[in-house]
């Protein structure tokens, strides 16, 4: 109990220092007490939104050069690939994870062949010539690729993942945060945002929840529209969301360390390099259709081999 809370403790001082050291070099203000002063009467929200813009982009660039180049995160989905490979513990993650893409994947090309093929093999036949059609097969494997890895990391494997997150932190001796984590109460401000309509039950909670799911019905269509240019389309969508697919692999250090969602984008803003140096990477290994039936795992055991380094780090 005591060591988690120092755990805790360690990881949010890491974030503050990095704010703070970022801010003081340039404007000599603190930056916790820019940031959590409350705002004053008369005062416009637009100064105070200019100022949080200032303070996340000396965050990026306090630390971007340096995790790019010298604490580089490229490298662990690689390493997660041959530890899946080596060591058969993880190999019934496999199975269950093939026999669930292979499903989900079926199912989703069908409906895109019954609803969106021949509208882009029309589309592609005209703009492209007799390459049209075939680049609209192309097409169609990569966007059910694309989805079914989605439903199938977000969805269906949610608890399985968790569990091999969990496993491989274990067998690097990482035994403290988990056993802390099932003792330690959930922090009440670990999901502010109302993830459920059936947890609407204010005024207030209905306006948060429809703001959300807007911007991220938003996002998608446009980076759906994105992915509808042949070949480089998908791989543009690939390399934009890279620090929120490397968020999503890491996001259960940050669950088990009881951190809350302020907390984790506050270490995602200070080290975007590192988000989207794994994103890419742990992307590419997931790009190719049926590579997710192993990448699933191996890029989950990437992402608590990395977890794994923070923990060191802070100790």
């Amino acid at each position: 109990m005591g060591q988690k809370e120092i755990n805790i403790l360690s990881h949010k001082q890491e974030v503050r220092n990095t704010v703070e050291a970022s801010t003081d070099r340039d404007s000599g203000e603190n930056c916790d007490v820019e940031v959590k002063a409350p705002l004053k009467k008369g005062r416009s929200p637009h100064v105070d939104n200019r100022k949080s813009y200032r303070i996340k982009y000396d965050m990026l660039r306090s630390n971007f050069i340096n995790d790019l180049f010298h604490n580089t995160t490229a490298h662990y989905p690689l390493v997660g690939f041959y530890e899946v490979l080596t060591h058969r513990v993880y190999w019934k993650f496999i199975l269950l994870s093939a026999i669930s893409y292979i499903i989900t994947f079926n199912v989703i090309a069908i409906l895109y062949y019954i609803f969106l093929f021949p509208t882009t093999a029309i589309l592609y036949l005209f703009l492209l010539g007799p390459f049209g059609p075939v680049l609209a097969v192309i097409d169609l494997i990569l966007h059910s690729n694309s989805l079914a890895k989605s439903f199938c990391k977000h969805i269906i494997l949610t608890r399985v993942r968790d569990n091999i997150f969990d496993l491989t932190l274990e067998r690097k001796g990482c035994y403290d945060i988990i056993k802390s984590a099932k003792l330690l109460k959930k922090n009440p401000n670990a999901d502010a945002t109302v993830k459920n309509w059936r947890q609407l039950n204010k005024y207030k909670d209905i306006l948060i929840f429809t703001k959300d799911l807007t911007y991220k019905i938003i996002i998608y269509f446009i980076l759906f529209l994105i992915s509808l240019f042949p070949i480089i389309g998908p791989l543009v969508v690939n390399f934009l969301v890279s620090p929120e697919r490397a968020h999503g692999y890491l996001m259960r250090y940050f669950v088990l360390n009881n951190d809350d969602k302020k907390t984790s984008k506050k270490y995602r803003n200070a080290h975007l390099a590192n988000f989207l140096c794994f994103g890419m990477m742990a992307g590419l290994l997931e790009f190719l259709p049926g590579s997710s039936i192993i990448t699933f795992t191996t890029n989950t055991v990437a992402g608590a081999l990395w977890a794994e380094n923070i923990i060191k780090k802070q100790n």
